[in-house]
């Protein structure tokens, strides 16, 4: 009879502990959510020479673009420049964004 009750306190607790334990991952998974408002910085800092530079800068743009919790981007540019068509790919891309 008393091996009967340890083993029902020994189920007890094991079912308080592992009750605890999904609260507190719940509860630290749940801090981990982000629904706060962000701003996005966007630097270029190099000349645009390729369009693996573009590609990061447009990835970056199309990324705050898809976000809801980026409301604002800061684009800081300290760029001689680059190549034509790339350069307008990224403004292009910098428009849309401005429209969303």
């Amino acid at each position: 009879m008393l091996k009967r009750e340890y083993k029902i306190i020994i189920v007890i607790v094991l079912a308080c502990l592992l009750t605890l334990s999904v609260v507190s991952v719940y509860s630290y998974l749940k801090g981990f959510e982000v629904k706060k408002n962000i701003i996005g910085i966007i630097s270029i800092d190099d000349a645009i020479l390729s369009s693996e530079d573009a590609d990061k800068i447009i990835e970056a743009i199309n990324y705050a673009a898809i976000n809801d919790s980026v409301k604002a981007v800061v684009l800081r540019v300290n760029s001689p420049g680059g190549y034509a068509d790339l350069v307008e790919q990224i403004y292009l891309d910098l428009i849309e964004l401005k429209k969303s």
